[in-house]
């Protein structure tokens, strides 16, 4: 999955940053990280937590490509 497969899914990320990943291997590569704050739950469970959703790509591909990702935190608009 690409950044601009990301962004059409999810919107644009809250914040970025780019991190080197891997540096105890011998194939350490550099890695974009998108974090999005989901705040507490919809609900009012667990409001001390504030959740972020995660999105690790790949730098060296144009346009950067998804590694992993890490979602803590996923809403049900029908829920609502």
């Amino acid at each position: 999955m690409t950044s601009d497969e990301i962004v059409s899914k999810f919107g644009l990320p809250d914040r970025t940053r780019v991190a080197t990943f891997g540096t105890r291997t011998a194939s350490p590569w550099q890695c974009l990280i998108w974090e999005y704050d989901m705040g507490p739950h919809p609900r009012g469970l667990y409001q001390a937590i504030n959740n972020t959703n995660r999105f690790h790509f790949e730098a060296k591909y144009s346009p950067p490509r998804l590694n992993s990702w890490d979602i803590e935190l996923t809403y049900d608009i029908s829920q609502r």
